[in-house]
């Protein structure tokens, strides 16, 4: 019975590793919403996120089960992974993203136009330490 109860606390932890991963990688996606990113940025982004998720799902393994993979845990990321993105994933992102957006347009207006004011500010002291040379 204890084997019974640890395999299945060990599919539980896979299913909810599972979540976590896909939760995580929709701030990668939301960021990705709010910032224009090229194809290596995304490539790169990703690289290190899945370098971060195979720790992660490494150590899962093997604090659950000693570090014996099974097709079910498998399943269960899967599952996991599924579950999250079909119940909540494009909605909390697209959600999250568009929230940010309306928080962040006016400070990032605001800061434009101090950045403007300061470039030219340099400008009028570049050319004015130019005249005295």
């Amino acid at each position: 019975m204890d084997l019974i109860l640890q395999q299945m606390q060990y599919f539980l932890a896979s299913f909810l590793c599972g979540v976590l991963l896909f939760f995580l990688y929709d701030f990668l996606r939301i960021l990705r919403l709010l910032i224009a990113h090229s194809l290596l940025m995304n490539l790169i982004e990703d690289l290190i996120f899945w370098i971060a998720a195979s720790i992660l799902t490494f150590q899962m393994i093997f604090r659950e089960n000693d570090g014996i993979l099974r097709v079910f845990s498998i399943v269960a990321f899967v599952a996991g992974m599924y579950g999250y993105f079909s119940l909540a994933g494009n909605r909390f992102s697209s959600g999250m993203a568009a929230a940010l957006h309306k928080i962040l347009w006016p400070v990032g207006r605001f800061a434009k136009k101090v950045l403007k004011k300061v470039k030219n500010l340099l400008k009028k002291c570049y050319k004015h330490f130019i005249m005295k040379i």
